[in-house]
């Protein structure tokens, strides 16, 4: 048998580029002293503890990942490849195949270490793109050019490819077997904006965002309400028009003497979650994998236009919601002392008490708009946003 000694260099939360450079090559030097043709569990614990230092790194990844499931399902691949094995029926992989995937984990960093926007924000950008007609139906769309348009270094174009796939789970584009990708026709539900104006309305009147405050930036709500911000901005008209905001400079201002408003109090998280916890809700996977994938659902149907049948649907809904009763009281116990941790936390708590609605493509839009206000709270449970810590968060 062969042993090696822990040769990790030391790490930092944010490696640079040559630190991880260093590690590839401590890890080439490790993997040339064991003898790759007969490793033993001696050998291949030397080689997760040299990758002990690095999954802490995989991991924050994995969270910043949040928003683009492609992203986020390469981290888990990549990091389930390399950990310990948990459970005496699992099969403890051989040394080449060790070795091989701590390689690809170290080369994921690497590539992650290079500036521009995440896969995320590109999906984000080309779906924009998409739905203002800048990509037209038909049109075809080439990693390198998006690359170049970006000013992306050249190996970031994986994210560009990430981007891709992300974007064909929605219905947006399509992908061919030999590679290139086409742009497939949208079009905006009629009355849609509308829809989102009365939604708006009740996260308003519910106090998901309270009188006398600014709303969150255009592009943060087109997230949160699943719409391009062409639609979100003739929304805010509506809503500047009937007196539930106004609209200074671009910035919008809830009056706090709007008649909407008018009985509106704060609500409280405990009685909020007392209500959810009265909803039944399906047998459900509440682990992080199985509520991204029910997120991932939600997301797809609505962004390809896709009904399921009405039972998936009403089940998805219902793994959404309880997946939302699971997440709010870590995340809120983390971060109800911040703003808009606490907004994000009484959207997905509103969203997810409120009835579907009647036709087809609101019940779709409805339910992505759950999806996505499980995905931040999530994201909050985790850990991953920032925020003070309260002492006391009200929860009861």
């Amino acid at each position: 048998m062969t042993t090696a000694t822990r040769a990790a260099p030391n790490v930092v939360r944010e490696p640079t580029y040559d630190q991880v450079r260093k590690a590839l090559a401590a890890l080439r030097g490790l993997v040339e002293r064991l003898p790759l043709g007969a490793g033993t569990a001696a050998d291949c614990e030397a080689v997760r503890q040299f990758l002990e230092p690095w999954l802490p790194i995989a991991q924050a990844r994995l969270r910043k990942a949040e928003g683009s499931p492609s992203d986020q399902a390469r981290w888990e691949a990549l990091i389930a490849k390399v950990r310990r094995p948990h459970a005496s029926n699992e099969t403890e992989l051989d040394l080449v195949t060790l070795c091989m995937a701590a390689r690809r984990l170290l080369l994921a960093v690497l590539e992650a270490t290079r500036s521009g926007p995440s896969a995320c924000e590109i999906a984000g950008l080309l779906r924009e793109g998409i739905t203002r007609g800048v990509y037209a139906p038909g049109s075809i769309l080439a990693a390198g050019r998006i690359t170049a348009e970006m000013d992306l270094a050249q190996p970031s174009a994986e994210r560009v490819r990430l981007a891709f796939h992300d974007l064909k789970d929605e219905g947006l584009v399509t992908l061919s077997r030999s590679s290139w990708v086409r742009v497939n026709d949208w079009k905006e539900p009629t009355g849609h904006v509308a829809r989102v104006a009365d939604w708006l309305r009740v996260l308003i009147q519910e106090w998901v965002y309270p009188p006398a405050t600014h709303l969150p930036e255009t592009s943060a709500l087109a997230r949160a309400l699943v719409a391009p911000e062409r639609v979100v901005t003739k929304a805010l008209s509506l809503l500047h028009s009937d007196g539930t905001i106004s609209v200074y400079h671009r910035a919008c201002v809830l009056v706090r003497s709007a008649p909407s408003l008018a009985a509106g109090e704060p609500r409280k998280l405990g009685a909020l979650l007392g209500r959810l916890r009265a909803v039944p809700v399906p047998e459900a996977d509440l682990g992080h994998t199985g509520i991204r994938e029910a997120c991932r659902r939600g997301h797809a149907w609505w962004h390809s236009r896709v009904s399921p049948h009405p039972e998936t649907l009403v089940h998805t809904h219902g793994v959404l919601v309880a997946a939302v009763v699971h997440l709010i009281p870590p995340a809120a116990e983390l971060h109800w002392a911040n703003s808009l941790a606490r907004s994000a936390v009484l959207r997905a708590a509103i969203t997810a008490l409120a009835d579907l609605p009647d036709e087809s493509d609101g019940r779709l839009w409805r339910t992505a708009c759950l999806a996505t206000a499980c995905l931040d709270v999530l994201t909050l449970a985790d850990g991953a946003a920032s925020g003070p810590t309260p002492s006391s968060t009200g929860v009861s």
